[in-house]
């Protein structure tokens, strides 16, 4: 998001759950009208099987919702280059 400049990946993760009202409010004054986000597959289901992580799905709930709150349109990529490591490793094996 618009927070963090410079940051490892899990810093840019950890900032964006805790500024991303300042974020949309940010794009917001700045007229964004559309905003491409990605839902990260490894956060939504760690293991690529299973139960889904509830905080992990809350946030991007939470984001949605305040992205809409403020007159911008959430474009959603469900897949970004993000397949869980035990998927890609399962995957391989069937090669």
């Amino acid at each position: 998001m618009l927070a963090v400049k410079h940051h490892p990946t899990n810093m840019h993760w950890t900032m964006c759950i805790c500024r991303y009202k300042e974020d949309v409010a940010l794009m917001r004054t700045m007229g964004i009208k559309y905003y491409r986000m990605s839902i990260s597959w490894s956060r939504v289901l760690p293991t690529g099987r299973g139960r889904p992580n509830e905080r992990g799905l809350a946030f991007y709930d939470r984001l949605i919702d305040e992205l809409v709150a403020n007159g911008i349109e959430p474009v959603v990529t469900l897949y970004h280059w993000d397949l869980p490591l035990s998927l890609q490793v399962w995957c391989c094996s069937l090669c």
